[in-house]
């Protein structure tokens, strides 16, 4: 399943939380007064033998355990068996919106699968999550994967985690930037009648080159995400979404179909036909995956 988070909050907050794998995003806002805009991610747990990543915005830092890495731009860091990164001006732009601009992307391929593409802006970051159903369950921001779409919008994910915040004592980012103060929480309810259907209207108006391969389930995900972030974050997230969730499709039809499960020090692998994919936008940092990849 692909999950487009929708979320206005800031703070650090869960991406993905398992028994081995822990992915969180520190959310806050941007040189725009865009809230919920992803400021730095990390990356930790026993599937990196207890070894942590943390990626800041351009200006900030890039770290492997609080010591910097990938300092030169191009540049390369890599561990056998547990991560290998290219900071360089290639790879995709997350964010539609930007593919103007000249990129400073980090290309990380972690254990288990993971994948990340995370372009580095002044006051963002636009990550592109990608990674395989976790044996033993995963939850968090990009929701439990078990292919069921309807049990991952932020009340039930709030309610199976008592939260979706990072304790103290569970931060990864001890290196990182300080976390923004908590703002408020928006849900579509926030949108009028008026601008929900001007919204629903525009994203509906967007071609989409892989729509007639997607099932009912993907386009009403879609439809529903886009018209979340035109309401909060403007008209330009119409086409902005559509690209980013043909991005999602592409990664979920490269993406391994291996399951994964591990305990510290051992890594399994078993078959599964189950792929899924996260991108996070700013407003939804439904989110991390752009700036509108949060979302």
């Amino acid at each position: 399943g692909k999950t487009h988070l929708r979320v206005i909050e800031e703070g650090d907050f869960w991406i993905v939380r398992s028994e081995c794998v822990h992915i969180q995003g520190r959310y806050g806002t941007n040189d725009a007064g865009i809230p919920a805009v992803i400021k730095a991610v990390a990356v930790g747990g026993a599937f990196l033998e207890g070894h942590a990543l943390v990626i800041e915005r351009a200006g900030g830092r890039i770290t492997w355990d609080g010591k910097d890495i990938l300092g030169d731009f191009p540049s390369t860091f890599g561990l056998q068996g547990l991560i290998q990164a290219r900071y360089d001006g290639g790879g995709e732009h997350v964010d539609p919106a930007l593919r103007g601009l000249a990129l400073r992307s980090v290309e990380v391929e972690l254990s288990l699968g993971v994948r990340l593409t995370v372009n580095r802006w002044p006051d963002h970051l636009d990550v592109l999550l990608s990674m395989r159903p976790l044996v033993g369950g995963q939850d968090g921001h990009c929701g439990n994967h078990n292919g069921i779409a309807e049990d991952d919008d932020l009340d039930s994910i709030k309610a199976r985690m008592a939260g979706v915040r990072v304790a103290a004592n569970e931060e990864l980012f001890s290196t990182a930037e300080t976390s923004s103060p908590r703002s408020p929480v928006v849900s579509m309810d926030d949108c009028t009648p008026e601008e929900r259907a001007k919204a629903e209207e525009l994203c509906k108006k967007v071609d989409l080159d892989e729509a007639a391969e997607w099932s009912q389930e993907e386009l009403d995900a879609y439809l529903e995400g886009c018209i979340f972030d035109v309401c909060f974050a403007g008209e330009g997230y119409a086409r902005e979404d559509a690209v980013i969730e043909e991005q999602m499709v592409a990664r979920v039809t490269l993406s391994s179909v291996d399951d994964c499960t591990c305990t510290p020090g051992v890594t399994t692998t078993s078959t599964t036909t189950t792929t899924t994919t996260t991108t996070m936008t700013t407003t939804t940092t439904t989110t991390t995956t752009t700036t509108t990849t949060t979302t």
